[in-house]
């Protein structure tokens, strides 16, 4: 996926036809389910933070950008966790930013984002009762995808691809 490929809300939430290609950062990054979760982990959300940095122009030392890292992580974590349909599948993970803002994309090869109950209540920001409960210390809980609905100012579920995209602009105080 490029940018030309982002489903027209990201799009738009990004104002993606206002910027030239080299304004925007495009990071598209599989990784195979049989992984360690901390190596997933700290690849691809601790290489995403960087690249954040660099857009900005930020020394690593002085800004940590801690709700970069919270968004991603919860929604890999889940992915990696609840997704694919109990097979081992590759996970994917995006980055797309603009000077407006900053979106990802998660996809786990699982059916829970093919929904359309699922696209209604994540874009209203609302409790699915649908629960993937294992027998994983602080996993299966719903707290991350309350603090996903808490930060984000885009939630956006594409049901054709099941893929989920969050994002958050740069005058979200979290960003």
């Amino acid at each position: 996926m490029d940018i030309c490929d982002l489903p027209k809300p990201v799009s738009d939430f990004l104002k993606v036809s206002d910027f030239s290609l080299e304004e925007c950062l495009i990071d598209i990054k599989q990784f195979d389910k049989k992984f360690n979760w901390n190596d997933i982990r700290s690849h691809l959300v601790y290489s995403t933070m960087k690249k954040i940095r660099q857009y900005h122009g930020i020394d690593n030392s002085i800004c940590d950008f801690p709700n970069h890292y919270t968004i991603p992580n919860e929604a890999l974590k889940n992915a990696h966790y609840h997704g694919g349909n109990g097979k081992s599948i590759a996970l994917e993970f995006g980055t797309f930013l603009t000077p407006v803002g900053i979106t990802y994309s998660f996809c786990d090869g699982g059916l829970y984002f093919t929904k359309k109950d699922v696209k209604q209540h994540w874009e209203a920001r609302k409790h699915h009762p649908e629960k993937h409960i294992i027998n994983i210390r602080n996993v299966g809980f719903g707290v991350g995808t309350k603090t996903i609905y808490s930060i984000c100012d885009l939630i956006f579920v594409d049901n054709e691809r099941g893929m989920l995209f969050t994002g958050i602009t740069r005058k979200n105080k979290y960003y």
